[in-house]
């Protein structure tokens, strides 16, 4: 085409792209890209994901080119284009595969964002099958309980995670609600439960699922199936019974068949068993395959340099000379986490992520870990419950609450401290708040009680107000515990202007809100001075909790209807009767009592606190 002098466009480069990734030619696919690179094509919605897809099938599988792929993933969603739900179902089991659960974790909060995406089936088995892989057994079975359809593919992941971790039972549970749902079984389903029975050591109810998966699921059993059979009797050190299978299967049997029977016979110290299959070892392509592979990955890097570190890695790890011919499925779990750090640790990282990474470990492998990390000249950011953990190796700690971070610096002990400490100030910053809104409170249920008297009538405005005295000399007479810039800051927050405040009381305008009350407009106020609204209003609108409430009539027929108003108002006014100007008593409370009101005063705080942090999460939620 390209020959003919016929130029490819965005149509003809996602079906060049999706044939590379069926035949595998990540070359062929790698050279079409760079044709295309820095073009407007290259952005295309049907390209990008016809890109990620061929990188996914060809590069992540064969070439470890996950980053590639992943770093195109990115780029389309910060060009703002939407991957579809193949495109991101591609990317998901390879997040797996690397164990990269945080990028995993980061598609999986896009989905939750996008609800066009929410309703497909593959997306949420892929990211079962994540976490699954990844032995975040409780993330996958919140997922699993969450699906309100479910296929063998859901139940197969979540059967293989449990296996993977050592619980059988839980995995033929899991298969036996499976066959109740009326799902049918495939072989890919009899691999993870006889997987399951294997590495639990569930030997008669491995071979009790062998024989139904013939007899009653009629599935014809496949070299994988034979190889659980294998991998189950050699743990249990039933040698013959392996050899047997290896024997009597039409198939001729694979490396890792065989290396699992040659590492259980020197376990158990059958040579016989072991020199046979040593021997069937020797003649099996296969392995030369598997060597030829090794040997052109050694070549790109320092093998002697590696040879090294591993020599030095292995006893800080914790193992012996004699364990680095062992299987690592007859590890235990805390045992894999070793030898999973160790792989990390040799690619000498910038940074290490760990996420709960105590999870399902004794407490001896707790404490070799806690020493080991503590001597890794390497930062580290680690996420976990675990306090004494963070205590033994913490020196800051970040505490995310409601959307806000705070930083602390020390272990967790410390940050329980300095956490105790900014609570207390707060508290003593509250309670200063909480006599500055009294004090207020009192300045204006007094000059309220002048107002109220002021309204009456004019003879009684007189009485109640000296209209030959100013504005600021009224409020100080009954603010006598007031510093002046306190009574003026006051007055700014009842709209009193700086030029206002040495005006004599008997130049104040009192007839504005008579004259709204006479206009023959359309008059919308928002108010809390009840006394104004009963003035004026004919109709009364309420938004509360995100409602809106009609009222269609005056004040005193909103008070009529709204019980709830009319029992403030009540209290209210109350409130104003029991605060009437008083000649205030010395306290004669003694130091004990003095301590408990302080104490229920900081109760009252942290109540208040706690109230108001789960109505903001009621908010956020719904």
């Amino acid at each position: 085409m390209v020959g003919l002098g016929v130029k490819p466009d965005k149509f003809t480069y996602p079906s060049v792209f999706k044939a590379c990734g069926y035949e595998l030619d990540l070359g062929f696919g790698k050279e079409v890209h760079k044709c295309i690179e820095g073009s407007y094509i290259e952005w295309d919605l049907f390209v990008q994901n016809a890109l990620v897809t061929m990188y996914v099938k060809c590069g992540c599988i064969y070439l470890d080119l996950y980053d590639e792929a992943l770093f195109i993933f990115r780029e389309m969603l910060l060009t703002g284009i939407k991957p579809n739900y193949v495109t991101i179902a591609s990317i998901l089991p390879f997040c797996g595969r690397r164990m990269n659960v945080l990028h995993g974790k980061e598609i999986h909060c896009y989905i939750m964002k996008k609800i066009e995406l929410k309703d497909h089936l593959l997306l949420w088995n892929s990211l079962l099958d994540l976490y699954s892989k990844s032995g975040k057994m409780l993330e996958a079975q919140r997922i699993f309980d969450s699906m309100s359809v479910k296929d063998k593919v859901t139940y197969t992941s979540l059967i293989a995670g449990y296996g993977m971790q050592g619980r059988g039972h839980w995995a033929l549970k899991l298969f036996d609600e499976m066959n109740m749902s009326g799902i049918e079984a495939d072989h890919i389903t009899m691999v993870a439960v006889l997987s399951a029975c294997s590495h639990s050591g569930l030997v008669d109810e491995g071979q009790m699922m062998f024989a139904k998966m013939i007899n009653v699921y009629r599935i014809n059993p496949r070299i994988e199936h034979f190889s659980c059979m294998v991998d189950l009797f050699g743990n249990a050190g039933l040698l013959r019974k392996a050899v047997q299978i290896i024997t009597e299967m039409p198939y001729r049997p694979s490396h890792a068949m065989l290396a699992t029977l040659v590492s259980a016979s020197r376990i158990y110290g059958n040579t016989t068993i072991m020199d046979w299959a040593t021997k069937m070892l020797e003649g099996n392509t296969q392995r030369d395959i598997l060597l030829e592979m090794i040997k052109r990955r050694a070549q790109s890097v320092n093998l002697d340099m590696v040879e090294v570190k591993i020599n030095k890695m292995m006893p800080e790890l914790g193992f012996s000379p004699e364990d680095s011919d062992r299987l690592v499925a007859l590890f235990s779990s805390g045992w894999q986490m070793r030898m999973s750090l160790g792989k990390i640790l040799l690619q000498d990282p910038d940074l290490l992520l760990l996420d709960e990474p105590t999870n399902h470990l004794d407490l001896d492998t707790i404490e070799w870990l806690e020493a080991y990390l503590n001597k890794q000249d390497v930062p580290m950011v680690i996420i976990s419950q675990d306090r004494a953990f963070l205590d033994q190796l913490c020196n800051k700690i970040v505490e995310t609450d409601m959307g806000v971070s705070r930083t602390y610096a020390g272990n967790y002990s410390q940050y329980i401290a300095s956490k105790a400490a900014w609570f207390e100030s707060q508290y003593i910053a509250w309670e200063k708040q909480q006599r500055q809104i009294d004090q207020t409170r009192d300045i204006i249920s007094r000059l309220s009680t002048g107002a109220n008297a002021g309204r009456a009538s004019t003879a009684e405005k007189a009485e109640a107000l000296d209209l030959d005295k100013t504005v600021l000399e009224t409020v100080e007479e009954v603010a006598e515990d007031w510093r002046l810039d306190d009574i003026k800051g006051l007055l700014g927050r009842c709209n009193f202007k700086a030029d206002m405040l040495d005006r004599k009381v008997s130049l104040l305008s009192g007839g504005e809100k008579e004259a709204i009350s006479e206009y023959e407009g359309t008059v919308i106020t928002v108010s809390h001075d009840q006394y104004f609204i009963k003035q004026i209003v004919n109709r009364v609108v309420e938004v509360k909790d995100n409602n809106l409430q009609d009222y269609a009539g005056d004040y005193n027929y909103y008070l009529e209807k709204n019980l709830d108003a009319r029992e403030k108002d009540l209290q209210r006014e109350a409130e104003l009767e029991e605060k009437a100007p008083k000649v205030k008593a010395k306290s004669k409370m003694s130091k004990a009592e003095k301590e408990a009101q302080k104490k229920q005063k900081r109760m009252a705080f942290q109540n208040a606190k706690q109230k108001s942090k789960g109505l903001k999460n009621v908010k956020r939620w719904n």
